[in-house]
This record gives C-alpha cells, sequence and structure tokens, in this order.
C-alpha cells in the first residue's frame, strides 16, 4: 500500500521536502502552517492560484486556525462574497481530516449544489494535495461525490433538503454552509439547522461551523453570530495608525460628484475611477493600493468578549477582499439602487441582515406610561430578597399577576394589577438570581387596596420557558396553579393556546405567538395609547424602562414576499414581562367570556 511518506518521497520539491522533516519530527502541523503548504489550481481558486498564502487574506487566519482549538465548539462566520470563505472551509475540513479525523458532514442548501461543489472545488483540491490523495481508498465506489470514505474518516455531503441524512449516524465536523439558503424545515418542522447539529452532540469533542451570508436579522445565521463573541478585523489607518473597522457609510465610502452627468445619471467608470475610502479618525483618502499592507498589520478584535468562551463568531464584509476595489463596492452600491434595491447589496456585500423598518416605538411614548400621582419605593422583603414595589394598589383589581423572564445570569420579574376593563397598574418589579426564588417571592407580595379594607396579592402568572425549560416547568409544578410556563411561537397570525405537559400532569402550557403579543403591547397599548391603558410610577428606574425601548418591527424580502418580524432587541427582559401580563389579559378575557375562543400559537 502507497504511505504517505513514499508518495512524498516520489516528490524532489522543497514543499515535500518539509512535510517529510514534520512527518520525522512526529509533529502536527496547525491548520495555518498546513495551509500554506497547499496549492490551489486555477480550477478551482481562479483569483489566486497557486501556492496558498495569508498575505492576500490575513482575516482567514483566525478561522482557519478554529479547526484546531480544542475549547471552541461552536464558530460562525459571517461573511459577504469574495473574501475567501470557501476557501477556509476547504483548508480547516482537509486539515481536519488528515489531522483530527472524524466523521464529518457538510450541508448545503440542496443537494444538487453539494454534488457540484464536491465535483468542482472539493474532489480537485483532494486531488491536488498529495497529503490528502495517499488516503483515499483504492476503491473508487468508496470515493463519491456525496460520501467518501478516507482511511482515516468518512466525508458526507449532503442538502439541507435530505432530511433523512440529516438525522443518521453521529459526526464529529459538522460544516453548515450558506444556512440562508437553506431549507427552512425538516418535514416535522424543526430547524434544519438544529437538527444537523443535533448529530454532534454524542461526540465529544465535537466541532460546529456555521458560515454564510444573512439575510434576515432573526435568521439562524445572525442569530448565532450575534451569541459568540462577533470577532471583526480592524485595520490601521496608513497615516494615523489608528484602528477601525471597514464599514459602508457616507462619511467613508466617496467618489467624484463630478461623476454624474446632466441628466443626474452616475457614470460608472468615473465612479470606478475616483472612489477612495476615508479614514473614519483623520479622513485621510485610503486608495486600493493601501490595502493590502493595512491587511496585513490589521488583527481581529472581540467586540463581545464576555460570550461563552466556547461560542466564536466573526463577520467580514466585501472591503477586505483582495479582489473588490473601493471602486467596485461604490459602483455595485449604485447599481443595487438602481435595479434591485439595496437589499441585495446590503446582503451580498456588507454580509448585514436587510430590514425595512415598518414601525416602532420612540422613547416619548414609553417614557409617557408614567403617571406624577403614582411612586414606587425599595423594598428589602428579606433574606437577600429586594424589589421596588408601590405602597398601595390603587384600582381595585379583577386580577394580580406576577411574569417573569429567566436569562443566564438571573431572572427579571413585575408585578401587574388589572382593571376590568384591562387597565393595568405595575405594582413592583426586580430580580432574582434562581428561578426557585420565584416561590419565595409570591408569598411575600402585598398591597392594601386604596379605598378598601382589603388587599391585593399575585394570583396568576407566566414565566417564560424558552430556555430553562424543565426548571420552569418543575417551578411552575410547586407553585400550586398560580405560576404556569409559557412559550412563543414564531408565527405570524393568531394568540394564544394552551395544552397539558407531557411530564407534569395537570400543568397547563401556554403557547403564544410572540408576534401578537408583541404587537398589542408596544403598538396598540404603547404607541397608540389605545386600550388597555398601562400605567408606570412616576420614578420607575432606568433599567426597567429601557427594557422596554428600542422596539422595531421590520420587514425583509423572501422568496415568499416580505416577512414581518419585531428585531430581538438586547436586555429587553422587563418587556418580555410586561408582554406576558399583556398575554394573561388575552387569557382572562376568554375565560370571562368576553372574547373569542383562542387560536392557538
Amino acid at each position: 500500500m502507497t504511505t504517505l511518506a513514499s508518495l512524498l518521497g516520489e516528490r524532489d520539491d522543497p514543499i515535500a521536502e518539509q512535510m517529510l522533516s514534520v512527518l520525522d519530527r512526529g509533529e502536527i502541523p496547525q491548520p495555518v502552517e498546513w495551509a500554506e503548504r497547499q496549492s490551489f489550481s486555477q480550477r478551482i481558486s481562479p483569483a489566486a492560484p497557486g501556492l496558498f498564502s495569508f498575505s492576500l487574506t490575513p482575516y482567514l487566519r483566525d478561522f482557519v486556525a478554529s479547526f484546531a482549538d480544542p475549547t471552541v465548539t461552536d464558530d460562525t462566520a459571517v461573511m459577504a462574497s469574495q473574501v475567501g470563505k470557501t476557501t477556509a472551509l476547504m483548508l480547516g475540513v482537509g486539515w481536519s481530516i488528515l489531522h483530527q479525523p472524524g466523521p464529518t458532514l457538510w450541508v448545503t442548501p440542496t443537494e444538487a449544489f453539494a454534488r457540484s461543489f464536491s465535483q468542482t472545488r472539493w474532489m480537485p483540491f483532494v486531488n491536488d494535495n498529495p497529503e490528502l490523495t495517499a488516503i483515499k481508498p483504492t476503491d473508487k465506489d468508496l470515493f463519491k461525490l456525496l460520501e467518501q470514505h478516507y482511511q482515516s474518516c468518512t466525508l458526507n455531503f449532503v442538502g439541507s433538503n435530505s432530511t433523512s441524512q440529516l438525522i443518521s449516524r453521529p459526526i464529529q465536523l459538522f460544516i453548515g454552509d450558506e444556512i440562508e439558503e437553506w431549507q427552512r424545515a425538516t418535514n416535522d418542522g424543526t430547524s434544519a439547522l438544529r437538527q444537523g447539529e443535533q448529530r454532534t452532540k454524542a461526540v465529544p469533542g465535537a466541532k460546529r461551523i456555521k458560515c454564510g451570508t444573512p439575510k434576515l436579522i432573526a435568521g439562524e445565521l445572525w442569530q448565532d453570530f450575534l451569541a459568540g463573541d462577533q470577532r471583526h478585523y480592524q485595520i490601521p489607518c496608513p497615516e494615523c495608525r489608528v484602528p477601525f473597522i471597514f464599514e459602508m457609510k457616507k462619511s467613508t465610502l466617496q467618489w467624484n460628484h463630478e461623476a454624474k452627468d446632466k441628466t443626474g445619471i452616475w457614470n460608472h467608470a468615473k465612479v470606478l475611477e475616483t472612489a477612495r475610502y476615508h479614514c473614519p479618525h483623520c479622513d485621510f483618502q485610503i486608495r486600493d493600493h493601501h490595502k493590502p499592507a493595512m491587511l496585513r498589520a490589521g488583527a481581529m478584535h472581540r467586540a463581545r468578549p464576555e460570550a461563552p468562551a466556547h461560542r466564536r463568531s466573526r463577520h467580514l464584509n466585501s472591503f477586505y477582499s483582495p479582489w473588490v476595489s473601493f471602486g467596485q463596492m461604490a459602483v455595485e452600491f449604485l447599481r443595487a439602487q438602481d435595479l434591485f434595491g439595496l437589499q441585495d447589496f446590503t446582503n451580498g456585500y456588507l454580509g448585514l441582515p436587510w430590514e425595512d423598518q415598518v414601525a416602532g416605538v420612540h422613547d416619548d411614548k414609553v417614557l409617557a406610561l408614567r403617571r406624577d400621582d403614582f411612586a414606587f419605593y425599595f423594598r428589602d422583603l428579606g433574606g437577600g430578597l429586594t424589589c421596588w414595589a408601590a405602597t398601595e394598589c390603587p384600582c381595585d383589581p379583577v386580577i394580580v399577576t406576577l411574569c417573569a423572564d429567566p436569562g443566564q445570569t438571573k431572572t427579571h420579574w413585575s408585578v401587574e394589577a388589572r382593571e376590568s376593563d384591562g387597565t393595568a397598574w405595575l405594582l413592583a418589579y426586580g430580580t432574582v438570581l434562581s428561578i426557585e426564588d420565584l416561590l419565595k417571592i409570591v408569598p411575600l407580595l402585598e398591597w392594601p387596596i386604596k379605598g378598601t379594607e382589603r388587599t391585593a396579592r399575585v394570583q396568576a402568572g407566566l414565566v417564560d420557558s424558552g430556555d430553562f425549560t424543565n426548571r420552569v416547568y418543575s417551578m411552575c409544578a410547586r407553585s400550586k396553579n398560580v405560576l404556569f410556563p409559557s412559550k412563543g411561537s414564531t408565527a405570524q397570525f393568531g394568540t394564544w393556546g394552551q395544552s397539558e405537559t407531557r411530564d407534569y400532569p395537570g400543568l397547563i402550557l401556554y403557547t403564544y405567538t410572540d408576534f401578537s403579543a408583541k404587537c398589542a403591547l408596544y403598538l396598540e397599548t404603547i404607541a397608540q395609547k389605545l386600550p388597555p391603558r398601562l400605567w408606570w410610577p412616576s420614578n420607575a428606574g432606568h433599567e426597567f424602562i429601557s427594557g422596554h425601548m428600542g422596539q422595531k418591527m421590520v420587514q425583509t424580502r423572501t422568496a415568499r414576499g416580505y416577512t414581518k418580524f419585531w428585531k430581538p432587541q438586547p436586555e429587553d427582559h422587563f418587556g418580555d414581562c410586561s408582554k406576558l401580563h399583556r398575554i394573561t389579559w388575552w387569557i382572562l378575557e376568554h375565560k370571562l367570556g368576553s372574547t373569542p375562543e383562542p387560536q392557538p400559537a
């Protein structure tokens, strides 16, 4: 049998001698080192054929290196066109097959795409690489377009629409390529991406690489990027040396205004010739010839260093590409405006999700919920539990509800009292470290009802169970029909529904349409001041108020038309509590017989 050493020994060149030297020492080359020994033919890499070098694309070093980092389990790469994403993936997978072998699954949008990629890019890459060629099976039936059995491991290419391939045997390395183009769900309605990722759970040290161009803010690719450490490649200005990130702004990418003719039409040739990038710090005019040195002097910067260490993410737009000039970026921007609108340019060249704002809530509308005749005070509940609360309940309520949104470090909660017409008064809000602490909070909260001798106490409430399902279910079951788990759906229509939980007999799970609930709270109650009204104390704290700010409804173009959704907002936990209170009112209205039957979410 031909061995790797004997195969390399037949070659009389410096690369072979260097590789043999590494083998003799018993060392495993790191991915970046290994990558720069690979040669790409014109067919595989028409933009840069020959011996691969990171000198052209130094921003890819970090991505390729992560294939060997044992601390990284998830790496999400949001990349625009022509920055070298596919080359980086091939280098990373090639290194893994040789030096970190294990069952590998490479998922593309469709099976036809997988076949084409394997035939035109991957297999020529393998055949041009003596190390990979040496471990190919001798039986040609074991080395096909979609299924390849190397001596060290197997590699399978599948399309996201091949449901059966996504749920078969475990894998060590999962590659999700262009995931925003995938079939959105499998036959049973679950996410194709999440179903593919499930196959790595039983394999110690498994790694999931997800990449592509984003389309939707709420899409899985962009959300996975936001969950990671959000790396950006900073480059220094040739003049002031202050590092910055390439961005598309009026103040940065500019071209000569004389490039427009008398009819107002841009002369693309003149735009291409005169375009330059202005340093955001010193306004120095950066030309294309400056870019190579700037890229070599650049470094990755983590915008979110507090992210879990195992979740890495990165973003690169086409400005970084050595094959895309500033003039080309300007011309593509102008063409997109004239022909298709800016969504395709934003997705493909800036590597950003597109959004058309349809509606939003201004900060002054949120602040208008405060009443001058109503105030809170700080209350020590004992046992390390505190909150901000009213001294009395300002209305004679039909129900008092506590709703909570569990988070990674603490759980946010609030209490509202409802009048018979649905008007809501905030009675208290706070945070607890543990979800189970809600059981301690409930019996401690009590208010005298204004104008009566009666008191108001928490009677019911919803707790979000999306992230900590079992703990929330267990806690709610122990609350003795006071607190109930809830879960939102991504549907565009409907209100709420209910079902009995499987493992906790008698415990009801309330499901709701998140889009509808936010429309009711933010557009109707807050922005338009429609009934039922909502009132807060005059001294509501910044954390509580800011948890309701910044809400925007946006729309984006999809294959089926336009889809509207609420843009995810950071730190909106108290806003989610208010949303759950609104859902409890929907439920109560139904039970009182004043609304139609629920429409399951």
